[in-house]
């Protein structure tokens, strides 16, 4: 854990907004780029993103992390966007079985 990691770390331990500030400075920037390269939709990933900075301190998931920050917010971005993508397909998948039967051509 990097120095800068291990003090946001301490203040989200010690529920000091400041932490928050920390992490989100240094992490949502690299963290929405990273998801972008998978849900190819800046929009999306910024959506993404956000809302695992608002589960995070929701949840308090700080309380029970056990190894690093930067290696948590990544996997759990990495997980968040395919789950995105499972259900942005899923609902593709109603659409064209909606679409069933309904010839193309006439």
């Amino acid at each position: 854990m990097t120095p800068e990691e291990s003090e946001i770390v301490s203040l989200l331990k010690k529920g000091e907004e400041s932490g928050l500030k920390m992490m989100f400075d240094r992490y949502y920037k690299p963290l929405s780029i990273y998801t972008f390269r998978y849900v190819n939709s800046l929009d999306e990933a910024e959506d993404i993103v956000q809302d695992l900075f608002v589960r995070f301190c929701d949840e308090k998931r700080i309380d029970s992390l056990k190894g690093s920050l930067k290696a948590y917010l990544f996997n759990s971005v990495r997980n968040s966007s395919l789950n995105f993508l499972r259900q942005k397909n899923r609902l593709s998948m109603n659409s064209l079985e909606a679409m069933e039967g309904h010839p193309v051509y006439e």
